[in-house]
């Protein structure tokens, strides 16, 4: 496994997701001798872009979620009366 997708690993492991990514970068840099400072700022930002997205992600299915419920929920107090 190349270093690379070691740190790419390490990045997406949930057990220091809560670290800060400037705890997380010089881990990097005192790990892995091979990684410059520039690939490991490109790591961060694809982390926290995956993040991001991940987090839209979610959001949508709850809403979808909450909107099935609504309509659901509408149709039967329509029933009702």
């Amino acid at each position: 496994m190349k270093k690379i997708d070691v740190a790419t690993e390490f990045l997406r492991n949930p057990k220091i997701a809560s670290n800060s990514i400037e705890n997380k970068r010089e881990f990097l840099r005192k790990k892995d001798d091979g990684i410059k400072n520039n690939r490991i700022e490109e790591l961060s930002q694809t982390q926290q872009q995956s993040s991001v997205f991940r987090k839209i992600i979610t959001d949508l299915a709850i809403l979808g979620l909450l909107a099935t419920a609504f309509i659901t929920i509408k149709r039967w107090f329509q029933s009702v009366v």
